[in-house]
């Protein structure tokens, strides 16, 4: 609750609004450094180590009392000495020369918490000193605030700066962003800054209206008179301008309409030709699609007439296959019927060997030459077959190699040629095994029947 304004402290600063904003005109008049003399806008300082005034001692010390009496002995004199000292800055640097801190009688006094009347004082003595900044860039407002000063110290130095409140630090912060969390209640101080301000401005704003009007009626008249004789002058100048301009508007509207009357007649003739134009290119449109039909047509034709021939040929190389796979199955059956029959002969013989063994001798002297005869049969295949294997792949690849109606009839016509010399070659070659399968049944006939005179013996 300490924060709020107590209805004591609302009163108090309603109470001395009035006169406060009463005051502002006087207080702020002359608050800027240059109505002071020149030589209190130098900057005059003093070492804090070394040379510091009575008065930055006194503050310090916290003797108000001394301090006082000291102000008030200047007297009339403009340059006294308390005078000066009251504009003097103390500055203290650091062993390496670097400024540790700089500040006005006002800001120690606003540190040190000095009273109300001491720092009214001051301000009297040098009322620049409440728009003077510190070595951290603060005014004695913002050290107010962040020290906890009393209420009526604000008062006083609000109501010497007004403007203070809105004046920001090197950390960029307010006077008000300095308060500290045990400040003397900052809504009331707000509350009262309001008040000074609307007042102060209405009071300048009154006063400038005032002092102003006068001048200002008079120059408004004259620059009045001034304006309607320019305008009265440049109002007939540009009526004459306008009426030469009408004429020339009115010329080239005439020029204009009849520009107009030839494009049109332009435009209908170009709409004639562009409507004969179209019709022509839809002409042109018709011709080609119909000549993109009979092209489709036409390489549909040919690509019917390409599966056609290859569909053939490939059933040609399908018979040829099956012809060929037929011829090597029967040969392959004959070698099978041969090994039968051989191993059939060769038991035979052996169990007829002990009986007859003057016929075995023959027997085996006929069976030598069917061997013989069987290899040589077996050679002869197996050569066929190589030839077959060959020549089949030879017409394969004529086939395939083929093209144009010409060359395919003329391959047509060798395959047809290969297959059937193949086809003899192997019938040439069945004649053989069977006749060699035949002396082989003669041969069996006469081991039967020399069997059979063996029983009967």
């Amino acid at each position: 609750m300490s924060g709020l304004p107590t209805p004591l402290a609302t009163a108090t600063a309603e109470a001395t609004a009035a006169s406060a904003a009463a005051a502002i005109e006087v207080r702020t008049k002359d608050i800027s450094p240059s109505s002071f003399p020149d030589d209190r806008q130098a900057d005059l300082e003093c070492d804090y180590d070394l040379n510091p005034s009575y008065l930055y001692q006194a503050i310090e010390a916290r003797q108000w009392e001394s301090a006082s009496d000291y102000l008030n002995k200047k007297g009339d004199a403009v340059d006294s000495e308390t005078d000066v000292e009251s504009a003097t800055w103390v500055t203290r640097k650091e062993t390496n020369g670097k400024l540790r801190w700089r500040l006005l009688p006002i800001h120690a006094a606003v540190i040190f918490k000095a009273p109300l009347d001491f720092v009214e004082l001051l301000l009297s003595e040098y009322p620049a000193g409440a728009q003077c900044k510190d070595d951290q860039g603060m005014l004695p407002l913002h050290l107010a605030f962040r020290n906890a000063a009393d209420w009526e110290v604000l008062e006083e130095l609000l109501t010497a700066y007004p403007q203070a409140i809105r004046i920001k630090d090197r950390k960029e912060r307010t006077p008000l962003q300095c308060a500290s969390s045990q400040g003397k209640r900052p809504a009331s101080v707000i509350d009262l800054y309001t008040q000074i301000t609307l007042a102060s401005e209405r009071t300048k704003i009154v006063q400038e209206a005032n002092a102003g009007l006068d001048d200002r009626i008079t120059t408004l008249q004259d620059a009045h008179v001034k304006t309607l004789a320019t305008l009265k002058n440049e109002s007939e100048l540009q009526l004459s301008e306008l009426s030469s301009l009408k004429n020339v508007r009115e010329s080239q509207i005439d020029e204009l309409k009849e520009g107009l009357v030839e494009a049109q007649a332009a435009l209908a003739d170009k709409d004639e030709t562009e409507r004969e134009l179209t019709s022509k290119l839809e002409q042109v449109a018709t011709a080609l699609q119909v000549l993109t039909e009979l092209r489709a047509a036409e390489e549909a034709a040919i690509d019917k007439n390409a599966v056609n021939r290859v569909n053939d040929l490939m059933e040609a190389n399908t018979e040829l296959t099956a012809m060929v796979q037929g011829l090597l199955n029967q040969q392959i059956s004959l070698k099978v019927s041969l090994d039968q029959q051989s191993w059939e002969s060769t038991e035979k013989a052996d169990e007829l060997e002990s009986v007859l063994t003057n016929i075995r001798e023959k027997y085996s002297e006929k069976e030598t030459e069917t061997n013989k005869e069987r290899d040589s049969l077996r050679d002869l295949l197996g050569d066929s077959n190589d030839d077959v294997s060959k020549r089949l792949a030879k017409v394969l690849k004529i086939s395939s190699e083929s093209g144009g109606t010409a060359d395919e009839a003329a391959a047509t016509d060798e395959t047809q040629s290969l297959a059937a010399s193949e086809l003899l070659k192997l019938e040439r070659t069945h004649r053989s095994g069977s006749s060699v399968t035949d002396e082989k049944k003669e041969g069996a006939e006469d081991t039967t029947a020399l069997e059979a005179v063996t029983e009967t013996n």
